[in-house]
């Protein structure tokens, strides 16, 4: 997920490659990028930390779940 700035519009596809890329080179080739979304903020506590678990969420409630399991306990 990606906030944009203000500024020239870039495409996603555009973005994606440029990920791609910067991970291959400074992390392993064994990673890639499936998918970039844009949000115009990043959900965050009030401690200003960002809310993993809504971002994890959110392409669950896309796809249409119904009901999301955040834990499983055996």
């Amino acid at each position: 997920m990606v906030v944009l700035s203000d500024g020239p519009e870039i495409s996603l596809e555009i973005l994606k490659k440029a990920f791609t890329t910067a991970i291959a080179t400074k992390l392993t080739p064994l990673f890639k990028v499936s998918a970039v979304e844009t949000a115009k903020v990043f959900p965050r506590t009030a401690s200003n930390k960002l809310l993993r678990r809504v971002l994890r969420n959110q392409p669950m409630q896309k796809a249409g779940a119904d009901e999301v399991v955040t834990e499983c306990v055996l």
